[in-house]
């Protein structure tokens, strides 16, 4: 993926989104049981917004203007995701209310496993994803290059031993 400077502002304000903080609560009891708490999200002046969901690339329909522009960058950032990950995933199933999302879901390629990271992982969406994404303006802005136009790495069967791997790459900056 190349990015080219910017030589220009954002196509529109950037949206200040973040996950919710949270816990993971073990008790301690015959039968261990483990619970995650989220933050609350206050929806009283705001309403909770599903943006993109796990089965497709595409902003969910029925969103207003500014829910739509937070929908679009989402989907930059998918793509951006995508790219950088060479095709093994990217995150969706983005919903949330004012600044903060919850809940999303990893997607994985199917050459990774199945069920890696619960059931609504669904490769299928996944397998689609460079097909069904399209991009738009925050895309364009960032220097993406639009799936089609340019060889695409993510068809390539997965390897996690091969030297070149983005993960190898990846564990050998860890290490």
């Amino acid at each position: 993926m190349q990015r080219r400077a910017h030589t220009h502002p954002p196509p529109a304000p950037l949206a200040n989104l973040r996950f919710v903080n949270f816990a993971l609560a073990i008790a301690n009891t015959e039968r261990t049981q483990h619970f995650i708490l989220e933050e609350v999200i206050d929806t009283s002046n705001t309403r909770f917004v599903k943006y993109i969901n796990n089965g497709s690339a595409l902003p969910c329909p029925g969103l207003n203007a500014a829910e739509t522009e937070i929908a679009d960058q989402l989907v930059c950032q998918q793509h951006i995701t995508f790219n950088k990950t060479k095709g093994l995933l990217y995150v969706s199933d983005l919903q949330g209310a004012g600044d903060l999302l919850t809940d999303a879901q990893v997607m994985t390629n199917a050459s990774l496993g199945a069920n890696l990271f619960a059931a609504g992982n669904v490769s299928a969406a996944h397998e689609r994803f460079p097909v069904e994404h399209r991009c738009n303006r925050w895309c364009r802005w960032y220097g993406l290059v639009p799936f089609g136009e340019e060889p695409n790495t993510a068809s390539k069967p997965y390897d996690p031993s091969h030297p070149n791997s983005e993960l190898s790459r990846l564990e050998s900056e860890v290490n």
